[in-house]
């Protein structure tokens, strides 16, 4: 991983698209069971529907630029890293090929 990517904004940094995907399925598992079976929010308040969101299998927003992209399944993962289409924007959205754990991240994503 060089200098340049350390400049860059990624929502996803992770080892490959087959273990990112894995990761996902375990959120999508833990919100379907959240919405099945809601438990009490912090303070002891009770979760209602508007407390999730329930989406698009994922949907990222870019970092620098804000521009939104929903993937409604897993075979809509780019096999690649994505980068943002933007005009002059370039920054990369999922980057791969990470190998070290204290890196891997999913951040700005909602369900």
């Amino acid at each position: 991983m060089n200098d340049d990517n350390f400049k860059l904004a990624p929502n996803v940094v992770m080892p490959n698209r087959d273990f990112f995907i894995g990761v996902m399925f375990g959120f999508n598992l833990a919100r379907k069971r959240v919405e099945e079976n809601p438990q009490p929010l912090f303070g002891d308040k009770e979760a209602t529907n508007k407390d999730f969101y329930f989406g698009s299998w994922l949907e990222l927003t870019c970092a620098k630029c804000g521009r939104h992209y929903i993937f409604n399944g897993p075979n809509d993962v780019l096999d690649n890293n994505l980068q943002c289409e933007t005009e002059e924007c370039e920054n990369v959205i999922i980057l791969y090929g990470v190998s070290q754990v204290n890196l891997w991240r999913i951040g700005s994503l909602t369900f």
